[in-house]
């Protein structure tokens, strides 16, 4: 999850678009910010699944 995160992170500040540039920007924050709470919940699940 941490190479994740730091991948995009380097991705955010490297994108030479936004989120409010259209139909790609949207789509594109949309998808990875969905795609980062899913894997937060996932640690979390799986966390707790451990802590069992």
């Amino acid at each position: 999850m941490v190479i994740f995160v730091t991948c995009q992170y380097i991705e955010y500040t490297n994108a030479t678009f936004t989120i409010t540039d259209g139909v790609y920007g949207s789509v594109f924050y949309a998808a990875t910010g969905l795609h980062f709470i899913h894997m937060v919940m996932l640690a979390m699940m799986l966390s707790v699944c451990y802590a069992r």
